[in-house]
């Protein structure tokens, strides 16, 4: 019996051994590394002016100025309106939708910094996977919209099409100096 004893606290021992040696040698170099990837894409990940701006208010006045001036820059002046419509209902078209109904745009309260805002209500119909590729590409248009609501609704027909209804906002300048 003693040996017995003395046989599972060799096994135990050795099992510890191995378990510290594959700690030591295996984990901790992998997590070293792990903090050192994880530290290089943080420095690549914000912008480099944001690096150089210091602390305190003149950081987060540098931001904001630094924000402000890139949404001025992606937002198209109030006379694009039309052809931001026709962008759109190009994207309906392009991905094999059809639009039910009008696109009607219609003012809203206004934006921040003094933007105008525009909100319309468009219903779209078509397969699944072209509706999820419409919304991708409203998503990819340089300038700034809003997607408020979004409603699919599928026909009792299990083959129908998928309906989509959008409510989005976009916001414009006043005009093209601004």
């Amino acid at each position: 019996m003693n040996t017995r004893i003395k046989k599972w606290f060799l096994v135990c021992l050795a099992l510890m051994l191995v378990n510290l040696l594959f700690h030591f040698l295996v984990i901790l170099p992998r997590q070293k590394q792990m903090l050192l990837l994880q530290e290089e894409l943080m420095s690549h990940r914000f912008h480099p002016v944001l690096n150089d701006v210091g602390n305190g208010d003149a950081k987060w006045a540098t931001i904001e100025a630094d924000m402000k001036k890139l949404l001025q820059s992606r937002i198209p002046p109030i006379f694009s309106l039309p052809e931001y419509a026709q962008r759109i209902a190009g994207r309906v078209e392009a991905n094999g939708l059809s639009l039910e109904g009008k696109m009607a745009f219609q003012p809203g309260k206004g934006g921040p910094l003094s933007l105008k805002s525009y909100y319309t209500v468009i219903n779209i119909a078509g397969k699944y996977r072209a509706l999820k590729q419409f919304i991708a590409d409203l998503q990819n248009f340089p300038e700034v919209l809003s997607i408020d609501a979004m409603t699919f609704t599928r026909s009792l027909e299990s083959k129908g099409p998928v309906k989509l209804t959008l409510k989005m906002t976009f916001f414009f300048k006043e005009g093209p100096d601004e």
